[in-house]
């Protein structure tokens, strides 16, 4: 046994060919959430120093992490207070790993920590909230900022910040009324698929009453809008089974 680490191995010369076998104790649960949060801790830090840097005479008076999901579990968000002579000011971003589709819950969060600690300060008071994202955020984030309503959009700026936090840009949130202008992309053209012959067959029993709709593993057919039939191609081979009620269901066959 050497240091942490047992190592068992051949112990005559006629067992060399025998495997190595290494046991190394596993690391604690704490002990990485301990060095999880000391890297996000020193992200927080950095992400304030930043914010200070682009700010005229503000300091930075706190930088902390937002509790965790779970108990003992280090928090995702900086949680960032400047101070100046006449306010102050709140910036949070996220310090682990994020993607388009979290920016719901970091701006949720981000707004309740904002309420909760403006309502807590003390002269000067909180009156500004800066959300420093990443790119991938940036759109999101913009787009949801500017759906609030006006006195709290008011307060709350969108900076764009590099994965390194060397680099910290205004970014700016257009008018309520300019998303609504805005054209969407238009859908792809999707090519009308061949009817299963089956389905053909029963649409001329009926077909102005008839139509069927296309899905990913088939087709259903629907008599006046009520779906009445399921057709499925199996093992090369074209099955359907009807009724109204899906547990109830029967396969068309020669009995049926």
């Amino acid at each position: 046994m050497a240091g942490e680490k047992l190592t068992s191995g051949p112990h005559a010369e006629w067992e060399a060919e025998r495997p190595l076998i290494e046991l190394v104790p596993r690391a604690a649960a704490s002990a990485i959430a301990l060095t999880v949060k000391t890297a996000r801790q020193k992200r927080s830090v950095q992400l304030g120093e930043l914010a200070c840097s682009i700010q005229s005479g503000a300091k930075l008076e706190r930088a902390s992490l937002s509790p965790g999901a779970r108990r003992g579990q280090p928090g995702r968000y900086a949680r960032i207070l400047l101070r100046q002579k006449h306010q102050r000011l709140a910036v949070t971003g996220s310090v682990a790993a994020s993607k388009a589709n979290d920016a719901d819950a970091f701006l949720a969060a981000a707004l309740l920590w904002f309420k909760r600690t403006g309502e807590r300060a003390r002269p000067p008071y909180i009156q500004q909230l800066w959300l420093a994202v990443e790119s991938d955020l940036v759109k999101p984030i913009v787009q949801r900022v500017a759906m609030l309503r006006q006195s709290l959009r008011a307060a709350v700026a969108v900076f764009e910040v590099d994965q390194q936090l060397t680099e910290m840009k205004l970014v700016d949130v257009p008018a309520r009324e300019d998303l609504w202008k805005r054209r969407l992309a238009r859908f792809p053209p999707v090519p009308a698929g061949e009817s299963s012959e089956i389905a053909k067959r029963l649409i001329d029993l009926a077909p102005d009453a008839i139509d069927v709709v296309k899905a990913r593993h088939g087709e259903t057919l629907r008599y006046f809008g009520l779906p009445f039939a399921r057709v499925r191609r199996v093992m090369e081979t074209e099955r359907l089974w009807f009724g109204v009620e899906s547990i109830r269901r029967r396969l068309l066959d020669e009995n049926t």
